[in-house]
């Protein structure tokens, strides 16, 4: 509540909404982000051994979405950026409130892993630390290595 008096007496009270100042930075303890993997051959991996692993033959489309970053004021905003092999594919990109992203007409190469980072940013201006994904492009067929293979299979009667 503030009141306000003039010289004369004046007075004007005003009552506004409740305001959370915090000042720390989103927690992203329970995000995550993952690539969408995209083209005719494509797969995602999750669980303890993958680490979170995905690959696509698509060498112009990336795709990716992000959730459960946390704040007790409010996320205000969200920015990504794509790297490979420590160079910048997108830079910092603000997202604004979306979860989810797609960059067309890149040129990425097979073979090439790419990391994308995201952030999220609260209303107080503080930026969360960020959160990595990584998916392979595989665009182009493995070479015949002219290795032949023999498969056996074993039945066993019960």
């Amino acid at each position: 509540m503030v009141k306000c008096v003039n010289k004369v007496e004046i007075a004007t009270t005003l009552v506004s909404r409740q305001v959370i100042i915090y000042l720390k930075p989103p927690n992203n303890a329970q995000a995550f982000v993952r690539f969408l993997p995209s083209g005719q051959e494509s797969f995602s991996m999750t669980g303890q051994l993958s680490a979170q692993s995905s690959a696509q033959s698509n060498s112009s489309l990336l795709q990716m979405e992000w959730n459960n970053f946390e704040d007790c004021s409010e996320i205000t905003s969200y920015s990504y950026r794509i790297q490979s092999n420590g160079e910048v594919v997108v830079d910092w990109t603000d997202a604004g409130l979306k979860d989810m992203f797609s960059n067309e007409h890149l040129k990425l190469k097979s073979g090439q892993t790419y990391t994308t980072e995201v952030h999220a940013v609260n209303g107080g201006g503080f930026t969360s630390s960020g959160v990595k994904s990584s998916l392979i492009v595989a665009s182009e067929p493995p070479a015949l290595t002219g290795v032949f293979y023999r498969i056996l299979v074993v039945h066993f009667l019960v």
